[in-house]
């Protein structure tokens, strides 16, 4: 039986910065601009000395005005896949992971894995969806189990 021919659509997700002098995007694409990937940023957060980090599919990438720093586990992280990210302090960041924290702080990574529902398996995974920071000492999570 012949495969018919059919239209696929492939879609990509890309960078773009916005000069406002000119009032034009400029395309950031690619590994040959300092990203970890050709393209898939899935999001973006500015920090208290307005540095940009770029959620660049499984890794997040710090941005000084288009010089890029990439923060992936061999670095002390506990992942490389960043889930979500809040600075608690100025400099000082915790980031989520499918499997716990890292918190980063005086220029150190320090991985926190997070507690177990069920110590007895192993197909319990927790996942690091959001993180805020309120206004009194606390640092709030959410997220959520599934089974591998």
């Amino acid at each position: 039986m012949p495969i018919k021919k059919s239209i696929r659509r492939k879609q990509k997700v890309i960078k773009f910065s916005f000069d406002r002098k000119s009032e034009k995007f400029k395309t950031l694409l690619g590994k040959t601009k300092g990203f970890a990937s050709e393209g898939g940023t899935l999001d973006l957060c500015r920090f208290w000395v307005h540095n940009i980090w770029f959620a660049d599919y499984l890794v997040w990438i710090k941005s000084y005005h288009l010089t890029f720093t990439i923060m992936i586990n061999h670095t002390g992280m506990l992942e490389d896949e960043v889930t979500a990210i809040v600075e608690y302090e100025p400099g000082n960041f915790i980031f989520g992971h499918n499997s716990g924290f890292t918190l980063y702080k005086d220029r150190g990574f320090y991985p926190r894995k997070l507690p177990r529902q069920n110590e007895r398996s192993s197909d319990i995974v927790a996942k690091c969806s959001d993180l805020m920071l309120d206004e009194g000492e606390y640092i709030w999570a959410a997220g959520f189990l599934w089974i591998n």
